[in-house]
């Protein structure tokens, strides 16, 4: 991998940012911890009229991502940051627009929960949504696409591996090894319900996933 840059949507700042914290813990990227760490380097403007606009600003060490891998940690499901689904999807999109004009060598989409996994069933009068998401993240420049779980094996199916790569990380792999992790915010162990955007959301109970 090139130098690279951490950064993230307003749905997934928080555990960007203690991602990107635990990393500069380790002594190969301590000396650059302040040039990985560009997760507040995004900023989500609106319009007048609702438009969106995303700009990526000079932050810290992060002067320019020029020639850089960067790492892009977003939720487009539900989050502690309480963005809606549709306006997460729309800043997503304009994200990597912004980060493809900022001239990276490599956009990674790390979205943990593609919640629209589940519409992949090709019908002739309905929209596919999960197909619709992973052509405009294709389209827009992204390079590399990593998540948990997708609904099924067909999900892959729907990205072009010559234009975009992905991994489906099982996930149920990953709660058989750590299985008595706790989710924040409680003292239940993270074993059958696991949140959207990782361990610092918890689930609420008798809400649907």
């Amino acid at each position: 991998m090139n130098e690279f840059v951490i950064t993230a949507t307003r749905s997934m700042r928080k555990y960007a940012a203690r991602v990107a914290g635990d990393l500069a813990k380790f002594p190969r990227f301590a000396a650059q911890a302040d040039s990985i760490n560009g997760v507040d380097a995004l900023t989500t403007d609106r319009f007048a009229d609702g438009e969106m606009e995303v700009t990526v600003s000079d932050h810290g060490s992060v002067e320019s991502l020029h020639g850089r891998d960067v790492i892009l940690f977003t939720s487009c499901a539900r989050n502690d940051a309480g963005i809606a689904v549709e306006e997460a999807k729309i800043e997503l999109y304009h994200t990597v627009d912004a980060l493809k004009r900022s001239q990276a060598e490599r956009i990674i989409v790390f979205e943990p929960f593609v919640s629209c996994s589940r519409s992949d069933r090709t019908t002739r009068r309905s929209s596919v949504g999960l197909w619709v998401h992973f052509k405009t993240l294709g389209s827009l420049g992204a390079d590399h696409i990593v998540t948990y779980q997708l609904h099924s094996d067909k999900s892959k199916s729907m990205l072009d591996p010559t234009a975009c790569l992905i991994n489906d990380v099982p996930a149920l792999t990953l709660l058989k090894k750590y299985p008595a992790i706790p989710i924040s915010g409680t003292s239940k162990p993270w074993k059958r319900r696991c949140a959207p955007t990782g361990p610092s959301v918890p689930w609420t109970p008798g809400v649907k996933s």
